[in-house]
């Protein structure tokens, strides 16, 4: 009897903990409802502009130890995520820009799909000026930070991905 007990106690806890009761209570973003379907997110953007800047940066790889000379070398590395957003690049009734995420990943592998190996975002607060807050036709720019030492080399990188927040988050798709 008691391995029946058990097993209604598990299947009790595996229900309560299900999909939709552990869901993040996030003000004005519906992107699912409580496990039960599920919503798109629109782009507040219809183009963005990036570039990265690469440098050559000196390795050594004896340097704590060794030393031997002649065993240096360089790797390229990623040192900037620069974006360009004009004014018309808004879309979907968006009026102004609150925070943009530069998100380098690494090459897919067999066992993990674009793990992020370096992130850097930039905000634009509210200004309360009545004016959009972002420098629209700007250059802007952040700085990664890699996820672990040597995750900014070229060679890593498999792909930038640009996430960019709106301030309005009830825009709504415009309808032909």
């Amino acid at each position: 009897m008691q391995p029946l007990i058990l097993l209604a106690i598990v299947a009790v806890g595996a229900v309560a903990l299900g999909t939709g009761f552990l869901a993040p209570i996030i003000p004005n973003m519906t992107v699912q409802n409580i496990g039960v379907g599920d919503k798109d997110l629109l782009t507040p953007l219809s183009n963005v502009k990036v570039d990265l800047d690469v440098e050559a940066t000196l390795v050594n790889p004896d340097a704590d130890t060794t030393n031997l000379p002649g065993d240096e070398f360089y790797k390229n590395a990623i040192t900037e995520c620069s974006w360009h957003i004009g004014l018309g690049d808004l879309a979907n009734g968006e009026t102004d820009i609150e925070e943009v995420i530069c998100k380098i990943t690494g090459e897919a592998t067999n066992d993990q799909d674009n793990v992020a190996i370096g992130e850097c975002n930039k905000e634009y607060p509210e200004s309360g000026a009545g004016e959009p807050d972002y420098p629209f036709s700007s250059h802007e720019f952040c700085t990664p930070v890699e996820a672990y030492p040597g995750a900014m080399d070229i060679d890593n990188v498999g792909d930038v991905r640009i996430v960019v927040r709106g301030s309005n988050p009830t825009v709504l798709p415009v309808l032909p």
